[in-house]
């Protein structure tokens, strides 16, 4: 293996955002007839491979407008408010309720 092909370091992988989905999404029903999926990647100029942008459009085949999203981690963090203020806004007695 030559070492001029080999990276510097690790390539990092970022899932695509929902916006640019949604660009490559409209861009890629807008197409001319015949025009290809290279075309249209090189249209909007992403960063993304054939196959990626071919797994997108298999997703959305499959999941429908869910395949938009941008997937991954999700937040997970607790809310901020205490228990003791959660318990004073459900409880029917507050004058909020009347």
């Amino acid at each position: 293996m030559d070492a001029s092909h080999t990276p510097p370091r690790p390539i990092k992988r970022k899932e695509a955002s929902t916006i640019t989905k949604t660009r490559f999404f409209n861009a890629f029903d807008d197409r001319a007839p015949g025009e290809s999926l290279k075309s249209v990647r090189q249209k909007l100029n992403i960063p993304y491979s054939y196959n990626t942008t071919w797994k997108w459009l298999k997703q959305r085949r499959k999941e429908g407008r869910i395949a938009y999203r941008q997937r991954g981690k999700h937040h997970t963090t607790l809310s901020a408010v205490p228990d003791k203020d959660l318990d004073m806004l459900i409880n029917p007695k507050n004058p909020v309720h009347t």
